[in-house]
């Protein structure tokens, strides 16, 4: 894989969601890519402070009632 294929998929990977074989492209570029793991690294960033920031926030009660319904 190349840096912009790897980009591509940083999210992904960052995620979980990659298929195994990309998943394990993605790694062993990132390896060997500094420029790959620094970007890597600020997206792990970003998507840890979003997942804490959405723990932050109730759903309103009006949402829970739609959701329990259904």
């Amino acid at each position: 894989m190349n840096c912009d294929e790897v980009r591509e998929h940083l999210a992904e990977h960052l995620l979980g969601t990659l298929e195994p074989e990309v998943d394990t492209g993605v790694r062993r570029h990132v390896r060997g890519c500094a420029a790959c793991r620094a970007e890597m690294a600020t997206l792990a960033d970003g998507v840890s402070t979003l997942a804490a920031a959405s723990h932050d926030v109730a759903a309103p009660e009006e949402l829970r009632r739609r959701v329990v319904n259904v």
